[in-house]
């Protein structure tokens, strides 16, 4: 009986911490996304994250050309630096509201 009780408890603070790690998370949709110099397609590409699900790390968002009609885009830090559109970008909460714009 106190061995049920303390794996419900680890499987509940276990759930919490994961919720409370992914408050904010911000990850691509897409595998391949490239990442430009500025926020248009026009721009040059810096670099590209391979895989579908990689974490990003938002600096700020601007507008910037339309796709797929959504004209945000971030400006990110990590796993490359540059800009991504916020098309390709799964986010929790309200990133505009929360990041700064740049």
């Amino acid at each position: 009986m106190y061995a049920d009780r303390v794996r419900r408890a680890s499987r509940t603070v276990l759930v919490v911490a994961t919720v409370l790690l992914c408050v904010g998370c911000q990850r691509t949709s897409i595998d391949g996304l490239n990442v430009r110099a500025g926020p248009t397609t026009a721009t040059p590409v810096v670099g590209t994250i391979d895989e579908d699900g990689a974490r990003v790390d938002i600096e700020c968002w601007t507008r910037g050309e339309q796709v797929r009609g959504d004209t945000v885009w971030f400006r990110i830090g990590a796993p490359v630096p540059g800009y991504v559109t916020n098309y390709y970008v799964e986010t929790t909460g309200d990133v505009l509201a929360a990041e700064d714009p740049c």
